[in-house]
């Protein structure tokens, strides 16, 4: 049976956007650059891709958290999606700082150099590194429980797994440090977060395969 959709997660994190945007705001005001990052740079590029990477994980992840049924996995789940809103509204504050648009028209991963096979991703509607397709969306989307929890592991890790490898290309690529402030704290986050999605993952698995057999 699917919970009633809770207004808390949604709340929280549009509080934990708030909060960024605010402390954007003060570093900027701190702050000035001679030369920020124009529109063609890899820092422009990272912050408009991965925006639109995390806002497909929050909003998976308060799915999740709304309709999942192992209470460990919803407070990952939770944590995913405030976490990952806060970091959108840093990179939103980014963009207004360099005076550059808070979304481009320009085909996604273009500022990227780092190798990686296109066919691991750029198929079936993936326009991003480990983002689902529209069609795992909706089977996500149509579950809850069990089932939700499981999909919702294998989704997520491929989402972080994508999201690791767009971060480390921006650090290959990018000597502002904020910007590797912020790639480095995905990377250690969204590594650690794989880490217990695959454990619980394993652990959800075998409680199936338990109620299959018993």
């Amino acid at each position: 049976m699917r919970r009633a959709i809770s207004a808390r997660p949604i709340l929280s994190v549009v509080m934990a956007a708030l909060v960024a945007v605010a402390l954007g705001l003060s570093v900027g005001v701190m702050s000035t650059r001679e030369n920020p990052p124009g529109a063609d740079s890899p820092e422009a590029g990272f912050a408009w891709d991965m925006s639109l990477h995390h806002g497909q994980a929050v909003a998976m992840s308060m799915y999740l958290y709304d309709n999942g049924g192992d209470e460990a996995l919803r407070t990952i789940a939770y944590d995913i999606g405030l976490t990952q809103q806060g970091q959108i509204g840093v990179m939103r504050t980014w963009l207004r700082d360099w005076n550059l648009p808070q979304s481009s028209t320009d085909e996604p991963m273009q500022w990227m150099t780092m190798p990686m096979d296109m066919g691991s991703w750029a198929k079936d509607g993936r326009i991003m590194p480990g983002m689902a397709t529209q069609d795992e969306l909706t089977e996500l989307y149509s579950l809850t429980g069990l089932e939700a929890d499981l999909l919702f592991c294998e989704l997520m890790i491929n989402h972080h797994v994508g999201g690791v490898h767009m971060a480390e290309g921006v650090l290959e690529l990018t000597e502002d440090e904020e910007v590797r402030w912020l790639a480095d704290a995905m990377v250690s986050g969204q590594q650690s977060e794989i880490d217990a999605l695959t454990e619980i993952a394993d652990r959800l698995r075998g409680t199936e395969g338990s109620a299959q057999t018993g």
